[in-house]
């Protein structure tokens, strides 16, 4: 079907383009990208905390299920993806736009693994992006 598994084939190899960037993940993509989210209080839900799109208490199993819904409406069908290197770091990720309640909201996933605590397709992190972001990323 395509998505991140680059020895795939999509449906039709001769039609088949994505110019937009607009693919999203496959529910078993989706899966393992979500499945280390655990406590959200640490860094991949932060930002979405912080800028209180996550509204219960950060430690709590509702604020964790709140991101992992947040994290697979974004990633199952993005308005725009794109490629980026994270400013700390330098770390490769996929970057994934859209939407959810008048929010705009980008989850990043691993191209490479980070040390030995995120591994490649896991969630880096998800952000509110600035207007200076938005610009920078061609975001609607």
């Amino acid at each position: 079907m395509g998505g991140r598994n680059l020895y795939s084939y999509p449906i039709n190899t001769i039609i088949w383009i994505d110019p937009w960037g607009l693919y999203g993940l496959s529910p078993s993509e989706i899966k393992t990208a979500t499945s280390k989210v655990g406590r959200v209080d640490h860094h991949p839900a932060r930002h979405l905390i912080d800028d209180g799109i996550i509204t219960h208490n950060a430690a709590s199993k509702a604020a964790c299920k709140q991101f992992v819904d947040i994290a697979t409406d974004v990633l199952s069908d993005p308005t725009k993806h794109f490629s980026h290197t994270m400013v700390q770091g330098g770390t490769k990720v996929d970057g994934f736009y859209r939407q959810i309640d008048g929010h705009d909201i980008v989850v990043f996933i691993a191209k490479e693994p980070i040390g030995n605590k995120v591994a490649i397709e896991d969630i880096v992190t998800a952000i509110k992006p600035s207007a200076n972001q938005m610009a920078n990323w061609r975001l609607p």
